[in-house]
């Protein structure tokens, strides 16, 4: 059975579609600073983006720039790498809604905070501007959360079952996670 769309739902996917429509529509104006600049012309010599990994300056961002490296396969226009980043923006807003509705937030609240989000000053410059690794993260780490929200609700269902083989393997892997964490702690990898 589907569940019927309310206002808010509506609200948030018209917020998000004029939200796209401005990143690509900044993209008629590129290039607004000398990062920018510097990215968008090793982009059209060929080259590939900075990866995000420099030890000498305490820099690790893994997967820095793919998504730019990715659209460059296709083309080098400002459009392209706008819509690049507009993508990265739909499915962050999608894991976003998704996440705080499964955490028991109302939509109101999903959306309103949402929207928050994505007007503040900085998101607004990591989106539509094309050397930060920071929108990627933020996606990466949204779907991260989104999967382990439903991990761990999958594991409360099948532990009210109590079927045999899936629940031990998900208990053995629950209780592993703090073995984890405390070995990240004694060797300064968190």
């Amino acid at each position: 059975m589907r569940k019927r769309l309310c206002a808010w739902d509506y609200t948030f996917i018209v917020f998000v579609g004029l939200y796209i429509f401005c990143i690509i529509y900044k993209s008629s104006m590129p290039l607004m600073s000398g990062d920018d600049i510097a990215f968008f012309m090793s982009l059209q010599e060929g080259r590939q983006v900075w990866h995000g990994i420099d030890f000498d300056y305490k820099r690790f961002f893994p997967l820095a720039g793919w998504n730019l490296n990715v659209v460059n396969l296709f083309s080098s226009s400002p459009y392209a790498f706008s819509f690049g980043n507009s993508v990265v923006f739909l499915i962050t807003s999608i894991s976003y809604y998704m996440l705080a509705l499964s955490f028991g937030a109302s939509k109101k609240i999903a959306v309103l905070s949402f929207v928050l989000l994505s007007l503040s000053v900085g998101y607004v410059k990591i989106i539509t501007q094309i050397p930060f690794p920071e929108m990627t993260q933020i996606m990466f780490l949204l779907l991260f959360l989104l999967c382990a929200s439903k991990f761990y609700k999958l594991v409360d269902s099948v532990s009210k079952e109590k079927k045999t083989d899936i629940y031990i393997y998900m208990q053995r892997f629950r209780l592993s996670l703090p073995i984890a964490l405390s070995i990240s702690k004694k060797y300064h990898l968190s």
